[in-house]
This record gives C-alpha cells, structure tokens and sequence, in this order.
C-alpha cells in the first residue's frame, strides 16, 4: 500500500511538471518580446538623437557612432544575463520540482528587471546629454 501511494505521489509529481514546462516556454516568450522592445526602444532612442545631431563633422559622426555601438554591445550584455539569470532559476525550478519539492516556482521575469533596463536606458540619455 506504501508503495502505491508513493507511486501515485511520483505520478503526480510529473504531472506538475509538465504544466511547469509550459511556463516555462512561457517565461522564455516574455524574456524574448522584452528584448526585442528594449532593442526597438534603443533603435528610436539613437535615431532620435542623430537626428538631434543633424549635420555632424567626420570626427565627431564618428564619436556617435562608437557610442552606439557601445550602447548596443551594453543592451546585448544586458540581455545575456538577463537569459542566463532566467535559465539559471528554470534549471532550479526543474531541479526542486524533480527533488520533489512542490513550491510554487519564482521567476526571473519581475518588476526588477523592468526597473533596470528602464535604469540602463536612462543611463545611456544621460551620458549622451553628457556627451553634448
């Protein structure tokens, strides 16, 4: 009989985590569309200041551009752990679900990462007006 229980506790245990999979196909979905509008919104952002810019002599087009670029390879670094920190509690959600732990999974995808892009995106208008 202990075992049948510990049989249906384990059946149900993989149920769970199945419906877990999908949210976590869901987490990615978010993480992915949260990206790509903080790309659009960098894009607006820098198009919007070259034409601030207007007509800029060869060095300083060329300044602009390096900063650009350095606001992209931020926003691409940004991203990365932003997806590493989202893997990392997926592989942990999987993990304590598989060790049997039945806690209601926390996600990456939070109030908080919203306030740091919007603190990434303020931080580079600020050291462009800076730049000025």
């Amino acid at each position: 009989m202990l075992f049948l229980g510990c049989f249906g506790f384990l059946i149900w245990g993989q149920t769970l985590a199945m419906h877990a999979h999908a949210g976590d196909r869901t987490d990615i979905a978010r993480q992915q569309r949260t990206e790509a509008r903080g790309w659009l919104q960098l894009e607006r952002d820098q198009t919007l200041n070259r034409e601030r810019a207007g007509a800029l002599p060869p060095s300083a087009s060329r300044g602009l551009e390096i900063r650009e670029r350095m606001e992209r390879n931020d926003k691409r670094g940004f991203d990365l752990r932003q997806r590493q920190d989202l893997q990392g509690q997926e592989s942990k959600d999987r993990l304590s679900r598989s060790l049997g732990e039945l806690r209601p999974a926390t996600r990456a995808l939070d109030p908080r990462h919203r306030r740091q892009l919007d603190q990434q995106r303020l931080q580079m208008r600020m050291n462009r007006d800076i730049q000025r």
